[in-house]
């Protein structure tokens, strides 16, 4: 499953978890802090992280579209939706139905929530590389609509891992696995409000990710009830509900791997935060009103790459 993240890209479908046969789905669940409760969620999210890639690399390497061309990215499509459809039909283990761990670092919800987490990523990684998803789930009317609902989705997708990562201590047995998550939600931490081009962006910037504002309806950890009066006073952009998760999601993700660096081998983690920084500022150049930018080619582009586990 790491190797997908990093490995060279065929243009071949892959299709071990695509569509599988009945075999598959009889395959147990082996508890263990590095396998989580279910090797089928890892085979899905690996299916679709190597479906992605291969779909932003050939879209790339080929501007002009031929017959050709267009037949693969629709059977891409295809694969992606089929993808789509298991992970929202799997059902994890109950943690009540979990065996014990005998690691006290390592509880049976850990376990389950890392499987979530990986699900959940799985499925965001799909929405974001195939906006059709997004649109045929909603069957919206107009594009400007839709337009902006797909570039909603990542946010919403990205919040709810962040979470179910809250929910797994950073010390747990598991954290050899985790860095590949909060990479994974990283990618959907888009700000909904311009934080560049404006007069002082940094201002805009350091407020979201340090003030500790949050609405009442906020879940993401760390956030206090309260907004501030005066930043609405100020000449800048208004602080959304979605601003202000979203960059307290910034903080919790930063935070996080910084702990695993010190639990985990240095580089790998520390490359892992330079290209959430990079994603993150591609997102912050280009804007709320684009999609552009996309994770795979910014890792591709700068080169940082690792064994994210």
């Amino acid at each position: 499953m790491l190797c997908r993240v990093v490995g060279e890209v065929e243009d071949n479908a892959d299709q071990a978890w695509i569509d599988p046969p009945s075999s598959h789905l009889s395959v147990p669940d082996y508890v263990h802090p590095w396998t989580g409760t279910s090797s089928r969620v890892f085979g899905l999210f690996a299916s679709a992280i190597s479906l992605c890639r291969r779909f932003r690399v050939r879209s790339r390497r080929h501007h002009a579209p031929t017959t050709k061309l267009l037949q693969k990215s629709l059977r891409d499509i295809e694969d992606a939706q089929s993808l789509e459809k298991q992970l929202e039909l799997l059902e994890l283990r109950d943690v009540s139905n979990v065996p014990p761990t005998d690691d006290e670092l390592t509880p049976r919800s850990d376990l389950v929530n890392l499987a979530e987490a990986y699900r959940l990523s799985a499925l965001l990684h799909l929405r974001q590389t195939f906006p059709d998803l997004v649109a045929d789930s909603h069957g919206w009317q107009t594009a400007a609509n839709e337009q902006d609902q797909v570039g909603a989705e990542p946010q919403r997708s990205a919040l709810e891992i962040i979470n179910v990562l809250d929910r797994i201590p950073a010390t747990s047995g598991t954290q050899a696995i985790q860095p590949l998550l909060y990479l994974s939600a990283s990618t959907g931490l888009k700000f909904d409000v311009p934080v560049c081009g404006i007069e002082d962006s940094s201002s805009l910037v350091e407020e979201i990710l340090g003030c500790g504002l949050a609405t009442e309806n906020s879940s993401i950890p760390g956030h206090s009830p309260q907004l501030d009066e005066e930043s609405s006073k100020r000449d800048t952009p208004k602080l959304t509900t979605i601003s202000i998760q979203v960059g307290q999601a910034r903080r919790f993700v930063l935070e996080r791997l910084g702990m695993l660096e010190h639990h985990l081998p240095s580089k790998p983690t520390r490359i892992t935060k330079q290209l959430v920084q990079a994603i993150w500022d591609a997102y912050d150049k280009e804007g709320p009103s684009s999609n552009q930018a996309h994770w795979i080619d910014i890792m591709n582009d700068t080169g940082l790459r690792t064994m994210f586990g």
